[in-house]
């Protein structure tokens, strides 16, 4: 009997519990937001579980269809939902129903589900999910992310604040005192994205500053993280009421860290005196014990903490250049790469970047020639070393780019090039056939060169000849000839364009000729096939008002079933026929709406080139493109736009404070200068 009143005794406590737990389901569930009369948890059980209300495949990616729709529909509202799928902690309710459960005789308790094996959408989804609920809302997601920074779950608090940077300049007065509180949050995460943040709003908001210079008064370790709030220091908006005047008066005796701190009081107060004590103190860093880890590595960090100004990009290429002679073969091929990024600015370091060429590491050698292409003709003086290079397979395509860069005045490597072009596979053979006719386009040599590899058995090979071939603009009737069997000839369509494209680029006359042929090589490709027919769209385009008998079949490819040669034949088709404007900027607005970002990005930047008077839909457009992979492109369109593309400024400094693609956050930098015609935060 005590046995049976004990288990009846459990059996109330657990008949309690289970009533407890769908009573508060209930509640909780009628003060959720809804969309389509359905509460947001009905929306997760789909994402979380899709095939538990669908049957086949198709039903299954409609099901998450129309829960993504459901929750972005929500907005902030479904993000504190979103958010409790972050929390590992286990509910009260969850732990008494455990612990209820465990009391339960064993045949009872294995039918019962474990609390446990709840379903949980992942991390990665769950942060993409916040991301496009915040980009979609703007400021109205700010609120509830401020209340969820605040949360005793780190992942709420790191997701929070990671989506508050998306937003920051949208109201930077709520945004910075949160990130300014993340910064010195107990876990590493919440306190590296919220310092990630602030750093990149200090070139733009004063209020950032004197936050960076606390945090690093009170952080006095060193790390990765306090490098990263010196480099910003550099670049940051400067506070009247803060009184702060040096980086290095709030760091400490670390080598590593007072250079990045010499560099950031240059950045503030560009002097002679103090531009030599920034070179001297990486030099004397780099003689450091490697055992600082922090500070070499952070050195790849240094680009993103640059204004896009020439002085700027100088000093940094004199500071990369010290670290080519570290020991620590990492941080070498880190400095060359960094160094590839700073463009014509390479030219002050061309001997560093020479001597580096002699790196025992094939991978320093490889970065080394790389950053060296955008050195041009002052590369020269590395010019023996480098046609050594190209006998070395794994750096023959570098170094066989790089002297096409410098042009005719690497005409001692004709005979090195010559024999590179024979060897290793096509990718291999094709930079030294555009080398040699970059660097001698009318030598007897090198034309031969070319013509017997527009012959051959490898049609990327033929392909790569076709275009070194345009490079040279050799107008020789050999070539002339060359070039027409290839085109009318050869039994691959894309080596017939390449030849078409390099006739024209020889000789734009040869065009009328080729109008006829193109057209009916447009008849002749697959349905299926998207870069053929766009490219022979646009070949018919360069030939102008002359092709003009192509009109049938250009008007055709309106119609093809992939939108890049639509948008090809659009563009064309007003190259041809300046009268059939209209249509073709009709056609292109309606390919803005497609789904595809490339598809969206080539009409746009089509309707610019057609249709300035477009230029504020053009900008909305290029701006939301912004958010995808073609975000680098938009922002280089909107700087070409200038002060046309005015309207995307708000948008274009998000990117700047909140992407973490540096080539991205450069263009959209430099997008701004040409918008506003002045540096930023100057």
């Amino acid at each position: 009997m005590p046995l049976q009143r004990k288990w009846r005794q459990r059996s109330w406590e657990f008949g309690f519990a289970l009533c407890v737990l769908f009573m508060s389901t209930l509640l909780v569930a009628a003060g959720e937001p809804e969309y389509e009369a359905k509460p947001v948890s009905h929306w997760l059980a789909i994402l979380k579980n899709p095939s538990a209300t669908a049957t086949n495949r198709e039903s299954i990616r409609v099901a998450f269809r129309q829960a993504r729709t459901a929750l972005l529909s929500i907005g902030p509202a479904a993000l504190p939902h979103l958010a409790e799928d972050l929390d590992d902690r286990e509910s009260v309710l969850a732990r008494g129903y455990r612990k209820l459960r465990s009391e339960l005789p064993p045949m009872i308790a294995q039918r019962i589900p474990d609390a446990e094996h709840t379903r949980r959408i992942s991390d990665s989804i769950l942060n993409q999910y916040f991301r496009d609920i915040t980009l979609r809302a703007g400021t109205n997601a700010i609120p509830v992310l401020i209340q969820l920074s605040s949360s005793p779950a780190v992942k709420i608090r790191r997701t929070a604040v990671w989506s508050l940077r998306l937003v920051a300049s949208l109201d930077p007065g709520r945004v910075i005192p949160v990130l300014a509180k993340g910064a010195f949050d107990a876990d590493y995460d919440v306190s590296r994205e919220s310092l990630d943040a602030l750093c990149l709003i200090a070139p733009w908001d004063a209020r950032v500053e004197p936050i960076l210079a606390e945090y690093l008064r009170s952080h006095r370790s060193n790390s990765f993280k306090r490098n990263q709030a010196i480099m910003a220091l550099g670049i940051a908006a400067k506070s009247s009421q803060s009184g702060f005047l040096s980086v290095r008066s709030v760091t400490g005796t670390n080598r590593w860290e007072r250079a990045y701190a010499t560099f950031a009081d240059w950045q503030r107060f560009p002097t002679v005196e103090l531009g030599e004590q920034v070179i001297a103190s990486f030099r004397l860093a780099v003689v450091s014990p490697q055992e600082d880890i922090p500070g070499a590595q952070s050195l790849s960090r240094l680009n993103d903490y640059l204004r896009p100004t020439a002085t700027e990009r100088e000093m940094a290429a004199r500071v990369f250049a010290t670290a080519l002679r570290d020991s620590d073969e990492e941080t070498r091929n880190k400095a060359a790469g960094q160094l590839g990024e700073l463009g014509p600015a390479v030219r002050v370091v061309v001997p560093a970047l020479a001597e580096a060429l002699q790196d025992p590491s094939e991978e320093v050698r490889d970065s080394a020639l790389g950053a060296l292409r955008d050195a041009g003709e002052e590369a020269r003086s590395a010019l023996p070393r480098i046609i050594e290079l190209l006998n070395n397979p794994a750096n023959r395509w570098r170094a066989a780019s790089l002297l096409e860069r410098i042009g005719p005045g690497a005409s001692n490597a004709i005979p090195a090039l010559t024999k590179a072009a024979r060897r290793g596979d096509a990718l291999e053979r094709r930079a030294p056939l555009d080398a040699l006719a970059a660097i001698a386009p009318r030598n007897p040599r090198v034309r031969e060169t070319l013509l017997r590899s527009l012959r051959d058995r490898h049609y990327e090979v033929r392909w790569a000849a076709a275009d070194a071939l345009g490079i040279a603009k050799d107008s020789s009737r050999s070539v002339i000839d060359a070039l027409e069997r290839t085109f009318n000839n050869d039994e691959v369509i894309d080596v017939r364009l390449a030849a078409a494209g390099a006739m024209l680029d020889i000789d734009p006359d040869l065009g009328s000729g080729l109008v006829v042929p193109l057209a009916e090589l447009l008849r002749m490709m697959e349905p299926d096939s998207g870069q053929s027919p766009a490219w022979a769209a646009r070949l018919l385009g360069r030939i102008g008002p002359q092709a003009s008998s192509a009109d049938a079949a250009l008007t055709g490819l309106l119609n093809h079933k992939l939108p890049n040669v639509r948008v090809a034949a659009a563009e064309a088709l007003v190259q041809i026929k300046p009268d059939r404007k209209a249509q073709s900027v009709a056609l292109l607005r309606d390919l803005l709406q497609q789904e595809q970002p490339a598809t969206r990005m080539a009409a746009v930047k089509a309707l610019w080139r057609l249709s300035h008077e477009d230029a504020q839909k053009i900008a909305t457009m290029a701006a939301e493109l912004l958010d995808a992979e073609r975000a680098e492109d938009a922002a280089r369109l909107l700087g070409e736009m200038g002060p046309d593309a005015r309207s995307a400024l708000p948008r274009l400094r998000q990117v700047v404070e909140s992407v973490s693609n540096r080539a991205t956050r450069r263009a959209a930098w430099r997008a701004i200068e040409a918008i506003r015609g002045a540096t930023p935060g100057e």
